[in-house]
């Protein structure tokens, strides 16, 4: 079975864990993600795909003061999170219409909040299904279409103007190769979930896929292929692999 992966935003670490035992008690089959800074929130949300966020307003970004509010602009403007639900919660009503109108939140909750208001938020959140797949469509240079889900992904390569992908195609156990010159590397990045990371300015990489990484040589077992890891991307590749062990 799936986990529904919860990401709770909060610098009280009180709060935090009383928060963190509520949603325990009322939902199962949930990881919650902890946070209590906003740098810590977008590593999170870059290594997990979160299905549920809960963000106090009134925790603030260390750098130029910005509110959470920014945080939540942020979120939306990932193409993976335009949808996800978002809790907020506040001691005012200072930035409902923001959160309502613009950030389409799924709750606003008032401090100093009930138990049972807690609990009618998220357990109307614990029904909303999660969505197993996600497809990406692609025209190899033929001009022939594919429309293949994401999982199915091994890795892709950059080739100058052109990008090629390692994929297992109609369930086959052969992996096969579809190049397309349609997609840039960051676009690629950018549209991906968070089982997909750059190790290499030539090569994203499936997570799921990953047998093998040797730190001493910077290289990684990928789908069966031995695929290097750059240096500028070590650090991130590491730490996405060792949050999934």
């Amino acid at each position: 079975m799936l986990m529904k992966k919860i990401l709770l935003y909060e610098e009280d670490s009180e709060l935090l864990h009383t928060l963190s035992g509520l949603l325990e008690e009322c939902m199962t089959g949930i990881e919650i993600i902890t946070a209590m800074d906003c740098v810590t929130v977008k590593k999170m949300i870059k290594m997990n795909a979160i299905q549920v966020f809960l963000l106090d307003l009134e925790c603030y970004q260390e750098k130029n003061d910005k509110s959470i509010i920014d945080l939540g602009r942020y979120i939306r403007s990932l193409p993976q999170y335009q949808y996800t639900p978002i809790i907020f919660f506040d001691s005012a009503c200072r930035y409902i219409k923001t959160a309502v109108n613009e950030l389409h939140c799924q709750s606003y909750i008032l401090k100093p909040f009930s138990k049972e208001e807690i609990m009618g938020a998220i357990s109307y959140i614990s029904k909303i299904p999660i969505k197993n797949k996600k497809y990406i469509t692609l025209y190899d240079i033929d001009g022939v279409y594919y429309k293949i889900d994401e999982k199915d992904i091994c890795f892709i390569e950059a080739m100058g103007k052109k990008m090629k992908f390692y994929v297992f195609l109609n369930e086959q156990s052969k992996i096969e190769n579809i190049v397309t010159n349609r997609y840039r590397l960051l676009e690629l990045r950018e549209r991906l979930s968070s089982e997909f990371i750059q190790s290499h300015r030539k090569y994203i990489v499936n997570l799921s896929y990953v047998s093998n990484y040797d730190k001493t040589m910077c290289m990684a077992q990928v789908a069966g292929y031995s695929l290097p890891i750059g240096r500028s991307f070590k650090v991130d590749f590491e730490q996405a692999l060792q949050w999934r062990i």
